[in-house]
């Protein structure tokens, strides 16, 4: 197939979820060994136009594409390959969930993570762009331990050029890393629940465990302890 010819032979299957599939892809030795990581999209819905499900598809590229920065992971390709369609990253051969999950990092090593993920942070947000979905499993590592993040499925721009901010809606992200503000409120300011959830990625690297499920004192008794025992932070600031 056209992918492959361009690319190379079809690797093993890195992980799955709504969004698609990635899986690896290597190029022959003649061709420089390259190796990348290639998101197929899930295929269309039943109740989606054949122009709606381009428009996600290519939104993402989109997005990727435009994003020039140390620890944000590069965007290569799109290809339209048989009525599928395939987006061409560069290779991080780690995933930071299973690093953590080692219990290998010392403290200074945690600190450097962090940092890094706080600088494609900054980036993203300087670029008028809120991820909505950071989680140790949407950031990579590459064998230098350069911190990437990944997966751009669910980012939404909060600021045009020369407009005021625009606040975001609706329940997106992983439950554990979700801020509060999204479970409770009708809209909110994406940067602000973006900076949330890399404190709980802080937590979780620190604690190699989430600290709660869910933020919804409600449900969880771990995070219902919390605001018990913090209640100055459940004062709402004056707009």
């Amino acid at each position: 197939a056209h992918l492959s010819k361009k690319y190379g032979k079809w690797g093993r299957v890195l992980g799955s979820g709504a969004g698609g599939t990635v899986r690896l892809i290597k190029a022959s030795p003649k061709n420089g060994g390259a190796i990348y990581a290639v998101k197929e999209f899930r295929p269309r819905r039943n109740n989606e136009t054949e122009k709606e499900y381009q428009k996600k598809v290519t939104a993402e590229f989109c997005v990727g594409s435009t994003l020039k920065h140390p620890n944000i992971i590069e965007t290569v390709d799109i290809v339209s390959d048989n009525g599928h369609y395939y987006e061409v990253m560069e290779y991080a051969p780690f995933d930071l969930f299973s690093v953590v999950m080692s219990g290998k990092m010392c403290r200074p090593e945690i600190y450097c993570v962090f940092r890094q993920i706080c600088d494609g942070v900054d980036y993203l947000h300087g670029m008028g762009l809120a991820h909505r979905d950071l989680k140790l499993d949407n950031c990579v590592m590459t064998t230098n331990n350069v911190v990437k993040l990944i997966d751009f499925g669910t980012a939404t721009v909060f600021q045009y050029p020369g407009k005021q901010p625009v606040k975001a809606s609706g329940v997106v992200g992983s439950d554990p890393y979700l801020a509060p503000e999204v479970l409770s409120e009708q809209t909110y300011d994406p940067r602000k629940t973006d900076v949330w959830s890399i404190a709980i990625i802080f937590m979780c690297m620190i604690l190699r465990r989430f600290p709660w499920k869910i933020p919804d004192p409600r449900n969880d008794a771990s995070y219902r302890s919390f605001v018990n025992a913090h209640p100055q932070l459940t004062i709402k600031p004056p707009p």
